[in-house]
C-alpha cells in the first residue's frame, strides 16, 4: 500500500557520499575499510531494511557506485538512490 511504502522510506537508513569523499551511514562517518562491515550490520538488523544512497553534489561518482555495489553485495533488498535538488539561483 502507499502508506506502507511511505513507512518503509521513513525507516530507510541513509548513506551519504560527500563531496569531500567521506561516507556517512545514519549521519555517522564510516571509514572506507569499515564500510562493507557497517552496511552488513545495517542490512542484517532487518531483513527488509531499505537503504537510501545520497551523493552530495560534486561527490565522486565512483564512490557512490562503490556504495551501491557494496549494499547489493551484503544483501540489501531495497536500495534507493536520492538526488539533491540544486538550489535556485539567487535573483539578480
Amino acid at each position: 500500500t502507499a502508506e506502507q511504502g511511505a513507512t518503509e522510506r521513513a525507516d530507510a537508513v541513509e548513506v551519504v557520499v560527500t563531496q569531500a569523499g567521506q561516507t556517512l551511514i545514519g549521519g555517522r562517518v564510516v571509514a572506507d575499510r569499515a564500510l562493507e562491515r557497517e552496511l552488513r550490520r545495517v542490512v542484517g538488523a532487518s531483513a527488509d531494511q531499505t537503504i537510501t544512497i545520497r551523493g552530495d553534489r560534486g561527490a565522486d561518482y565512483g564512490a557512490v557506485v562503490r556504495v551501491l555495489d557494496l549494499a547489493r553485495g551484503v544483501g540489501a533488498k531495497g536500495i534507493n538512490m536520492a538526488a539533491v535538488k540544486r538550489p535556485d539561483p539567487a535573483p539578480r
